[in-house]
């Protein structure tokens, strides 16, 4: 398969990836209840730290919804972008 085969494989098994752009937005929607409570900046600071945490259970959870596995072997642009999330 050629480069651009693989990207609308992929793209089409992961649904564009929906899952990660969910648990991007829970994680942005708790980051934005933090900041807009009256909170010492301190605490503030360390709890939007804490918040950026769950973003692989999230998408796991939001994957299994949806019925999208986020874990897919099938194609090597799987592995490239598993690594990408990590970093």
């Amino acid at each position: 398969m050629s480069l651009d085969e693989l990207r609308v494989d992929i793209a089409k098994k992961q649904k564009k990836g929906l899952p990660f752009i969910g648990a991007s937005a829970v994680i942005w929607l708790l980051i934005l209840i933090t900041c807009s409570l009256k909170l010492p900046i301190r605490l503030q600071n360390m709890i939007v730290f804490c918040c950026s945490c769950p973003l692989m259970p999230l998408a796991m959870l939001i994957g299994k919804i949806i019925n999208v596995d986020i874990f897919d072997k099938s194609n090597e642009l799987g592995n490239v972008g598993f690594l990408f999330t990590l970093n």
